[in-house]
């Protein structure tokens, strides 16, 4: 007895429906994951959500934290320092040194640069005292000596005197100063007389020159200086030096073989 496709479908009732693929995409897995009992994720950040305060790390406010104050000490050793009263800056420096790093001050640095200037200043006025006493800012000596001397020195060129024997003859036609050194040493020229101007009137330093210059030749020739061995050297005062009431000219016998030793009057 044969049964028609129909009657069976009729019996088993209607063919089931085919079932979809399962959903695999990001969004679908991390639900799947995710527990059903876990709190819902938190909201996002709002864009109107106050900035953090100045002065905040993390969530923990901290306070703000001033400079320290400059210490004065320190300051008044560099302007101490600076206008040369070194003892003065040294002190200040070294109690700003001390107070800058044992209290809240600032800055060890400026108390360095303070005491350095002390120590700068201090060895400055030493050296200036030692070059004193040494002589070293002592002006020719304006003293006229006749004769020969013991001691080697530096003499005004107006100051010197009959008998003086002269260690070198500067070549500038302006001379200041002179060194006057005993005749037993080597020595350029002496001097043979000093005597005063001719005239009350100065007749320019030219004319005081030729006038000098044939006394002085005179005065070797009479003394018996010859003239290949010696030469009439005259010093005449300069304007400046006939201002300041100098009237003196000197008659120096110069060697022209260099240097000599012994008295020549």
């Amino acid at each position: 007895m044969s049964r028609h496709a129909g009657d069976d479908d009729a019996g088993r009732g209607a063919l089931p429906e085919i079932p979809q693929a399962p959903d695999s995409s990001p969004q679908e897995e991390s639900r799947r994951r995710r527990s059903p009992y876990a709190s819902a994720p938190p909201p996002p950040p709002s864009s109107a959500a106050p900035a953090a305060e100045e002065g905040t790390a993390f969530g923990v406010v901290i306070p703000k934290i001033d400079k320290p104050p400059l210490d004065g000490v320190s300051v008044a050793a560099v302007a101490t320092g600076a206008v040369g009263l070194g003892p003065v800056a040294i002190a200040l420096g070294a109690v700003g040194l001390r107070r800058t790093t044992k209290q809240w001050r600032r800055s060890p640095a400026i108390a360095g640069v303070g005491l350095g200037l002390g120590v700068l200043g201090t060895l400055g006025w030493i050296g200036l005292g030692v070059a004193a006493s040494l002589g070293a800012f002592s002006g020719p000596d304006l003293t006229a000596t006749p004769g020969d001397v013991e001691t080697a020195r530096t003499v005004h060129a107006s100051a010197l005197a009959e008998g003086n024997c002269v260690e070198t003859v500067p070549p500038q036609q302006e001379v200041g100063e002179v060194r006057i050194v005993p005749c037993a040493q080597p020595h350029l020229a002496q001097v043979l007389a000093v005597e005063d101007y001719p005239s009350d009137t100065y007749p320019g330093q030219d004319p005081a020159l030729e006038t000098a210059t044939e006394w002085c030749a005179g005065l070797l020739e009479e003394q018996g200086f010859h003239a290949d061995s010696f030469l009439a050297w005259p010093i005449v005062p300069t304007p400046a030096a006939w201002d300041e009431e100098v009237r003196t000219m000197s008659c120096l016998a110069r060697s022209t073989l260099g240097q000599i030793t012994g008295d020549l009057t």
